[in-house]
């Protein structure tokens, strides 16, 4: 139920009047967190490959991905004060999230997106600092 409400969701966001894909068509900048590569990771996990690649296949691939990648104790260290934890939010999850991204990744380069892989552990000065370098260079500015 979960992959499916993420891939309706997605798919309105995409398709709807004023979506993405019309927003893409006049010209404009769009960014999005967490898309399709999200869905294959943790509906992937649960769900099993096939059946959550079968909900997003249709979906566009983006042109840039940005990931921000950290140790998953280090992801952790960082939420452990949150007084409850989504099911996401346990060591042996977040090593099976960071081992598919891994695995996943390399598709997303070989369908022509350009990945750049950013350590999560660095500043938010330094991390913003690449992310202008990287979109400056493809978008020519």
């Amino acid at each position: 139920t979960i992959a499916r409400l993420f891939a309706s969701d997605r798919n309105e966001h995409l398709y709807a009047s004023g979506g993405i894909v019309e927003r893409c068509r006049c010209g404009e900048f769009v960014v999005s967190d967490r898309y399709v590569l999200s869905s294959l990771v943790y509906q992937g996990i649960m769900c099993g490959d096939a059946f959550t690649e079968s909900l997003n296949h249709d979906f566009p691939l983006p042109e840039l991905l940005f990931f921000f990648e950290m140790d998953p104790e280090a992801a952790l260290e960082r939420i452990r004060d949150r007084p409850q934890k989504d099911l996401y939010e346990y060591i042996g999850m977040q090593t099976r999230v960071i081992d598919r991204y891994k695995k996943l990744i390399p598709r997303y380069k070989y369908a022509g997106c350009h990945v750049e892989i950013l350590d999560a552990l660095e500043s938010p000065e330094k991390i913003a600092e690449k992310i202008l370098k990287t979109l400056k260079s493809i978008m020519k500015i």
